[in-house]
């Protein structure tokens, strides 16, 4: 069978029938009948998709039949019983690898690689830039051949959208594991604004998070260039990094100050109505966009409302494009993006991505909302859960208090007046000279054991009914004085180094005197039990922020870690000999004061109580 020359050719695959070839796998199927192998369905469908068209002939390489694309592409070049090889060189010229017309828009590598599968040819129009077709020869049955006349431009087009389209999809990807990886919801705003902005994400040069507060739109979150300079040094530093979005979004968490200060001054100003009148035309695009929960596209020299053109007045834009983020009929947010500093127009393909990316974004910002409103609520539950327990625990310290007043009530009643019979008997017979020095020794431990007897009884009382009084004014300094003075012999006798600070000028406050008497006066006693014949004492008073603040130290062995936090529980006592009543005393008279007192410790002194009572 003769072949026309000067091109190549495709093998067709071996299987063949008596109808004519067919491909193997393939859907479609040549018959031969008096019409065209080529006019079916099949190349009618791939003909209105592709930018190809397609030339029959017979075994000498007459022209059969023309499809609709060559008749249009190349006007009486390719009539019915024309050599295929005359309408060829009258329309196209062959392409070498080096050709101008090509080697800038086809690297060596493609070119290669389309020579293999055909020749490349460049149309001849005098009148404008030659036009690129991918040209190939296969059989169309035993006796014609089909010509194939691929337009390189839309093969190229179609390969450059299909690299984007990859490109998307990959940033897609990164940016949901990005998104379900984030749990603030700050966290997930900023993933949101550079998603929208990254060169590897969107690509817009701007975008703004709006969120809903009383029926308006109120600005959050901006990120983006505000001038071409800022921009300039802004894109030339990330295209030396080359930062994945991971890397990005770090990086404007990582940043010093506000990132992008005037596009955020510039968000913080925006206050959009949702409010839409029906009724009038001017009504604002935006918040139809936003109360119908679809993007749109907004072009400034469209737009009537005054909220539509106030916002293209602050954003400076001349088109932008709004995208409400919903879930489940809720709306979460709002999100506005333009291409404020290139100019470039915001497209239906823009609109599609922004379209596809909100989805997912909404689900992250709702699922970090949820999970901000469990974290918030699980907080205020701890809190009102400590809150009961102290409660709890006052109500219980209610309850012994109750209990042990009504104790030392009958306690005092049926014990304390035959106490007193007995210390003072004991205390006659003891100072009797005509008894036995053995028996005085008894009669000593008696009066010491019902002395103790009666001390406790008395601290009970005090203890279950707070010592009550006027508040006056009076100088801590003369009350302390006076505490100090009492103990001062008892203790320097004993060995002990008395230590008192206290500063010249007066600190007066109104107080009741014997509530703060009582209070020093239990950790002075304690204090000089704790060090015994040897030891440092001190007492120190300053002022500072409206208070007056006591401070009652010595140089013990301090107190173990372990009963700190049970010191001030009544009837809690480490002395053998103790009542536990003291310390609780001690912090209900403070308490009474309206101050505070705490246990510490410092360099000086191993045990310091620290009293703080308003001025």
């Amino acid at each position: 069978m003769d072949r026309p020359s000067g091109h190549q050719v495709i093998t067709p695959p071996p299987k063949l029938d008596q109808r004519g070839p067919r491909w193997k796998d393939g859907p479609c199927r040549y018959e031969a009948s008096n019409s065209s192998h080529l006019t079916t369905p099949f190349v009618d469908q791939l003909e209105r998709h592709f930018v190809f068209g397609w030339i029959e002939t017979d075994s000498e390489g007459k022209v059969l039949h023309s499809s609709s694309k060559v008749k249009d592409w190349f006007p009486d070049c390719f009539e019915n019983g024309i050599s295929i090889e005359e309408g060829l060189s009258a329309c196209f010229l062959p392409i070498q690898e080096n050709d101008p017309d090509v080697s800038n828009r086809i690297h060596s590598e493609l070119f290669k690689s389309l020579l293999r599968g055909g020749s490349l040819r460049k149309s001849i129009h005098r009148e404008s830039a030659p036009r690129i077709f991918n040209y190939l020869t296969i059989p169309a049955s035993e006796k014609t051949f089909a010509h194939l006349f691929i337009d390189f431009e839309s093969e190229k087009n179609i390969a450059e959208s299909y690299k984007s389209d990859l490109k998307h999809l990959a940033s897609m990807r990164e940016i949901i594991d990005l998104l379900y990886e984030s749990m603030s919801v700050s966290e997930v705003i900023d993933l949101i604004l550079v998603a929208v902005t990254a060169s590897r994400g969107l690509g817009f040069n701007r975008a703004f998070f709006l969120e809903i507060k009383d029926g308006h739109l109120q600005g959050r979150r901006g990120i983006g260039p505000a001038s071409v300079d800022e921009a300039r040094e802004i894109w030339s530093q990330l295209d030396e990094r080359s930062p994945s979005l991971r890397e990005t979004l770090n990086l404007l968490s990582t940043t010093e100050g506000t990132p992008d200060p005037a596009t955020q001054d510039l968000v913080k100003k925006i206050d959009l109505s949702l409010i839409v009148d029906e009724n009038e035309n001017s009504s604002s695009e935006i918040s139809k966009a936003c109360l119908e929960m679809k993007p749109a596209r907004l072009i400034r020299d469209e737009v009537e409302s005054p909220i539509d053109n106030a916002l293209f007045e602050s954003l400076g834009s001349s088109a932008f494009a709004v995208v409400p983020l919903n879930v489940q009929d809720r709306l979460a947010g709002v999100l506005i993006a333009d291409n404020f500093i290139t100019g470039q127009e915001v497209s239906e393909e823009h609109l599609n991505l922004l379209r596809t990316f909100s989805r997912y974004a909404a689900i992250a910002l709702e699922r970090s909302s949820l999970l901000y409103e469990l974290t918030d609520n699980n907080h205020k539950l701890r809190q009102a859960n400590r809150e009961l327990q102290t409660h709890q625990r006052k109500l219980l310290h209610a309850e012994k208090l109750s209990a042990l007043g009504k104790m030392a009530a009958c306690v005092s009643h049926e014990i304390r007046n035959p106490l007193t019979a007995i210390g003072g008997l004991a205390r006659s017979v003891h100072d009797d000279e005509s008894i036995s020095e053995e028996s005085r020794e008894d009669l000593k431990i008696i009066v010491n054991e019902v002395e103790r007897l009666e001390r406790f009884l008395k601290e009970t009382l005090n203890f279950v009914k707070p010592l009550s009084g006027p508040f006056e004014p009076a100088d801590v300094k003369d009350v302390l004085g006076s505490v100090i003075q009492t103990f001062k012999d008892s203790i320097i006798g004993c060995g002990i180094d008395l230590v008192v600070e206290m500063p010249e000028e007066p600190m007066v406050s109104s107080l009741n005197t014997d509530l703060l008497r009582g209070a020093v006066s239990n950790l002075i006693k304690n204090a000089r039990e704790a060090l015994g014949d040897q030891g440092t004492l001190g007492v120190h008073v300053s002022k500072a922020g409206g208070l007056a603040i006591i401070e009652v130290g010595d140089t013990g062995i301090g107190i173990p870690e372990t009963i700190k936090d049970m010191i001030f529980e009544p009837f809690f006592t480490n002395k053998d000999d103790g009542t536990g009543i003291g310390l609780a005393i001690t912090q209900q008279n403070v308490r009474g004061l309206h101050g505070s007192i705490e246990l510490t410790s410092d360099e000086r002194y191993k045990t310091l109580f620290k009293i703080k009572i308003p001025l």
